[in-house]
């Protein structure tokens, strides 16, 4: 029973794997293939929306983070040094248990630590778009320009809505 619950975990493994090559290979074909759906598969909502997406200043995040710049880190997005201290701690988490215990079943996780990231990743995402649009409040820098000269349009809509 046990060799068959193996092969079967092998299977699925194998049939996981040539699934994600497979959606791979026609992300890059349709990417390479210049169709309006590849602009906007690939296109960040940043672009045409002029709001920052979750992941929008990632990179310079975690460029800043590198540098031991930690607050202007947190300033380009927060995500990625959150995510770092989370896999830092699952790894040593499990580290801990493997010295104890002698053997790994399987590595460390916890539901709420990942509820928690998910949560920050949405959060920062409402709130940073809210403080420029409401506010002109921006990190970044890529969308100020554009938001000073919709803003008081935008501010004018909103505050008719909300007395409404």
């Amino acid at each position: 029973m046990k060799k068959l619950k193996t092969e079967r975990g092998a299977w699925l493994l194998f049939l996981l794997h040539v699934g994600i090559g497979l959606a791979g290979i026609a992300l890059v074909l349709i990417r390479l293939w210049d169709h309006p759906v590849s602009r906007l598969l690939f296109s960040c909502p940043s672009s045409f929306l002029h709001i920052y997406c979750p992941g929008c200043g990632g990179t310079r995040a975690i460029s800043e983070m590198l540098k031991f710049h930690f607050i202007s880190s947190i300033a380009y997005n927060p995500n990625p040094l959150l995510w770092a201290a989370a896999l830092l701690y699952i790894d040593v988490r499990s580290l801990l248990i493997l010295k104890r215990q002698g053997r790994l079943d399987r590595p460390y996780f916890s539901w709420s630590l990942f509820s928690l990231l998910v949560s920050v990743f949405f959060l920062n995402f409402i709130v940073r778009n809210l403080l420029l649009v409401l506010w002109d409040v921006d990190f970044i820098g890529d969308h100020r320009d554009f938001w000073m000269k919709f803003a008081p349009f935008a501010k004018e809509v909103l505050n008719k809505v909300r007395f409404l």
